[in-house]
Parts: structure tokens; C-alpha cells; sequence
């Protein structure tokens, strides 16, 4: 193919997707803000499209813009509208996958589950949606009726019914998988749909999320914004909601008991300036995305995030439950600030090891260490001498141990308490917030008298 005919097949590419984002902003606004979302990354050959954790929109430009060559099985309609439908079918079904998350399939997968199988059962409910909204899909899309499964089920149920047809009918199972595409071969709709699909492109996917792709505060914020139109059209009636995102919606609530996002906001705003109050600044570390499309390297808008650091009490007097909780508050911090790593350290009454840079998937695979006594000091210490330094340090303990006389200097400590019996205030300063929606366990800490010193 000619430089010339790939540079028409881009333009004609975009045209398509202005159509049909136009087209899905009409008839579902609740899925426009992914959809504008997504970031398009042209690849020739691929003859498919799937999108990566930073919403990388891979798409090969030449099989979308043709896509009224796979609408031959469509006889219901014209091949015109049939085009249309499909070319905004094959971005909702991306929709879904985001508005889902990745941490139910990368689970299922940490739990044994074949990952083709995995991915094949989380596309179905997305496909039933888009089958009930009167989108299309190619002709080898699978559903809960190509398998002759209920519908209306979750991805975990459809990942199990498909492991025991292939266990019990592995012939059954072989002669679907042919028929749609084959077993390994399987396209947008039927197991493969880039990274958010659960097929990690490795370094190459990941190596372009990092130069061009959104950052987590970014995602965080467009699926907020999405889930909150999505909630926003089902109260009112308006539009066809499928069922399992109303189901979706119902499963929204944030499991970590503290509400972060309003206990932390004054604390993130008063250490970091510009981290949550809308203001930004230019920087040619991350140009604008503009700039490829004008040929000059413009400047883009930057934000001041902040350092966070974690440090677990592994001491003895922290049971499982309370462990638990911690594990479960690090996790509300995650998406409740949209951050991508932070420090994170265990400690009882010495350093138990290394401060290291976790990520939110990292949380369920972090073992515990110490278990001996408490002392808040090493841990402060510590964060003092970590770089990049944290601007926040929140430390997860049940109170009973020494703090230092005076809070550090430049950082601001969060003393996440997790109830106990013979829980304390550890010291004068710093914020405190308690994890438990019983907020009257809160008064035996509030109290500080220089006998605790």
C-alpha cells in the first residue's frame, strides 16, 4: 500500500469515527464521554480494534472505514445504516470494557481461568447490551444465545459456563469457536480487544499509554463522569439502559468506609496547590495532542499530583480484620485521588522492609511483614528520606504506639485509625480520620492529654 492511500484511509478513518461518535452522542449521551475519550492510534493490518488501559483507541483504519464488509449477515436493514450501527457498535462495545474495569477480569484470570476464556466471557454481557440497544457487531461476535446460555448473567457466571462446556463439550465448545472466529483467533467481541479487553499487548501497548495514553486521574475522571450520565438516564427514564449496567450502577459504592475524596480534599489542596483545584500549567515534557495533527510541538497542560506514601502497622496488635481494612482503605485512596503508584512500607517497631512504589493491582499479592511491637517514629523517618519525597503519609494503624514529639516538616501525616479496643490518638498533630461508619468510636481519640506523651 502507498504512503498516499494510507494517509487517505487515516483522513477517511476520522471522518468515520466523527460519524459515528455523533451518532452514539444522539442515541446513548451516556456513553459519549468515553467515546470522546478514547485516543485513536492508527495500525494497518490489524483488521479489528481494541483499546488499551490508557484508552488507546488501536484501530486499523482501512477495515473500520470498510465496513460494509462485514455487514453481509445484517438482512434486516440497508447496508448504509447497517455500516453506521457497526461502526458504532464496535466503540460501545470499547465502552463497556471501561466502564467495567480490568480488576474483575485480571481476578479471574489471577484465579486460574484461561485468559481466552476469561476475555470471551466478559464480552458477552457487553455484546447482549449492545444487541439490546440495537447496535451491531461483526458476524463474529459471541452472545449468552450463541452458546445457548441464560442472559442477563455476569461475566464471572458466563466465564464459568464456558469453562465447564469446554471441560464437558469440548466438541460443542470447538465448533462455536470455529464458526466465530476460532478459538485463539477471536476479534473485537469475541476475546480480544486490547488491553481493557484483557489481552496485554506487552511492552509495545504499554511503552505508548505511557508516552501518549490518559493518566489514571484522567480515566478515573471520564468513567466518573460516565457512570454519573448513565445513573443520570436511568432516573429519568430517558434512553434504553440495558440491564446490566443498571445492575452496574447498583454495585457503584465505593467499599472503602472513609470518604476520602472529602476528608482528603482540604489536605490534598493545602500540600499541593494545584492538585484538585482545577488549576494547571503548560509543559513540553507531555506536548499537546494537538501538535502531531499541526506539525509543531505545542506545550501541553500538566497538573501537580501528589506523593503519597502508605505505611501499614504490621505490629502485633493488628488482627486480620484490621489488616483488612487497611488493605481496603489503600484501595479507596487509589480511586478516590486517581493516582498510579505511591510508597508503600510495612512496619511494626523497626522498618520491616524497604519502602517500594505499588500500584492498585500490587495490593492483593503484598505480603505482611513484622508483627512485633509499634513504633510510629521509624516509619516517619523514613518517609523523610525518600525520593521522590511524599508530600502526604498516611499511616494506617489502630494508635497504639509512640509518634514523635513534632509532625515532620513539608509533609502532612493522616493517621488512619482502624478501631480497636486499646486504640489511641498517636500524637497532638496531624489529621485524623477512623475507619468505621460508626463515627462515635471516634471519641476516645480526640482526646490528647500530655500524660500520653
Amino acid at each position: 500500500m502507498t504512503p498516499k492511500a494510507i494517509k487517505t484511509y487515516d483522513v477517511r478513518c476520522y471522518e468515520a469515527l466523527a460519524v459515528a461518535r455523533s451518532y452514539i452522542k444522539r442515541e446513548a449521551p451516556y456513553y459519549a464521554t468515553i467515546v470522546y475519550g478514547f485516543i485513536p492510534y492508527f495500525q494497518e493490518g490489524m483488521g479489528t480494534l481494541g483499546v488499551s488501559p490508557g484508552m488507546l483507541l488501536h484501530i486499523d483504519p482501512k477495515w473500520y472505514v470498510e465496513m460494509d464488509k462485514e455487514v453481509g449477515h445484517i438482512k434486516t436493514i440497508s447496508k448504509e445504516e447497517a455500516t453506521y450501527k457497526m461502526q458504532a457498535g464496535v466503540l460501545v462495545h470499547e465502552v463497556g470494557h471501561i466502564l467495567r474495569g480490568l480488576e474483575r477480569l485480571e481476578a479471574m484470570i489471577r484465579a486460574g481461568y484461561p485468559k481466552n476464556i476469561v476475555n470471551k466471557g466478559f464480552d458477552i454481557p457487553i455484546n447482549d447490551d449492545i444487541e439490546e440497544g440495537g447496535w451491531l457487531l461483526p458476524a463474529w461476535a459471541i452472545y449468552s444465545h450463541t452458546y445457548g446460555f441464560k442472559k442477563n448473567l455476569t461475566g464471572e457466571q458466563y466465564v464459568d459456563l464456558l469453562s465447564e462446556m469446554k471441560e464437558t463439550q469440548p466438541q460443542k465448545y470447538e465448533s462455536i469457536s470455529r464458526i466465530t472466529g476460532g478459538s485463539d483467533e477471536g476479534k473485537i467481541g469475541n476475546g480480544k480487544c486490547g488491553g481493557c479487553g484483557g489481552n496485554d499487548l506487552g511492552d509495545f501497548e504499554e511503552k505508548l499509554d505511557a508516552e501518549i495514553g490518559r493518566s489514571n486521574a484522567d480515566k478515573q475522571s471520564i468513567r466518573r463522569e460516565a457512570m454519573a450520565q448513565v445513573r443520570e438516564a436511568a432516573a429519568s427514564g430517558r434512553g434504553n439502559i440495558p440491564n446490566s449496567l443498571k445492575e452496574l450502577l447498583a454495585k457503584e459504592n465505593v467499599k472503602s468506609t472513609v470518604p476520602w475524596k472529602t476528608r482528603l480534599r482540604k489536605t490534598v489542596r493545602r500540600v499541593t496547590g494545584k492538585v484538585q483545584s482545577g488549576r494547571a500549567d503548560f509543559s513540553l515534557q507531555r506536548p499537546s495532542k494537538r501538535s502531531w495533527s499541526r506539525g509543531i510541538i505545542r506545550p501541553g497542560m500538566v497538573e501537580r499530583r501528589p506523593e503519597i506514601m502508605f505505611i501499614e502497622d504490621s505490629s502485633g496488635s493488628m488482627g486480620k480484620p484490621q489488616l483488612l481494612s487497611v488493605r481496603s482503605e489503600i484501595k479507596g485512596v487509589f480511586q478516590q485521588l486517581g493516582i498510579a503508584d505511591a510508597w508503600f512500607c510495612d512496619i511494626d517497631s523497626a522498618v520491616a522492609v524497604k519502602p517500594r512504589r505499588i500500584r492498585l493491582k500490587d495490593l492483593t499479592t503484598l505480603p505482611v511483614h513484622g508483627r512485633g511491637g509499634t513504633d510510629f517514629v521509624p516509619g516517619i523517618e523514613v518517609a523523610q528520606t525518600l525520593i521522590p519525597r511524599p508530600d502526604i503519609l498516611i499511616y494506617l494503624t489502630d494508635g497504639d504506639g509512640a509518634a514523635p514529639r513534632y509532625a515532620p516538616k513539608n509533609m502532612t501525616v493522616v493517621w488512619c485509625i482502624v478501631p480497636t479496643p486499646h486504640g489511641r490518638r498517636p500524637a497532638r498533630w496531624g489529621e485524623l480520620v477512623l475507619v468505621s461508619d460508626n463515627q462515635k468510636l471516634m471519641e476516645p481519640y480526640e482526646n490528647w492529654s500530655d500524660d500520653d506523651e
